[in-house]
């Protein structure tokens, strides 16, 4: 694994850990999963790639506020250029915090 990936996990579980102990006890979790595809001079070295991301989201006791954390990984790979085979990929990692807001549907039927 290298030392970005370690760092980023490292700071995923610990803010769970954080999260978790201010947070009310339920937690919902998520997956997702899609498509990165290259714009501008980026699409000019790499092809179209994949995305994978996983997310917690807890509630505060007693509030209609939440916390929500997410983590990304994808993948693409490198273009041929000049007609000369080119090896490898680029990795992309990333990570995202949010406050939720939790609207209930004044709507009753």
């Amino acid at each position: 694994m290298n030392r970005v990936l370690q760092l980023a996990l490292a700071v995923m579980v610990v803010s769970f850990a954080r999260v978790a102990t201010m947070a009310a006890q339920s937690a919902r979790f998520g997956l997702g999963g899609g498509l990165i595809a290259p714009l501008s001079t980026y699409k000019d070295d790499d092809k179209a790639g994949w995305l994978a991301g996983a997310n917690v989201e807890f509630a505060i006791s007693f509030s209609p506020v939440g916390v929500r954390v997410d983590g990304l990984y994808g993948e693409t790979k490198h273009k041929d250029i000049g007609g000369s085979p080119v090896d490898g990929n680029t990795r992309l990692i990333g990570g995202l915090a949010s406050v939720v807001w939790n609207i209930r549907c004044l709507l009753r039927s």
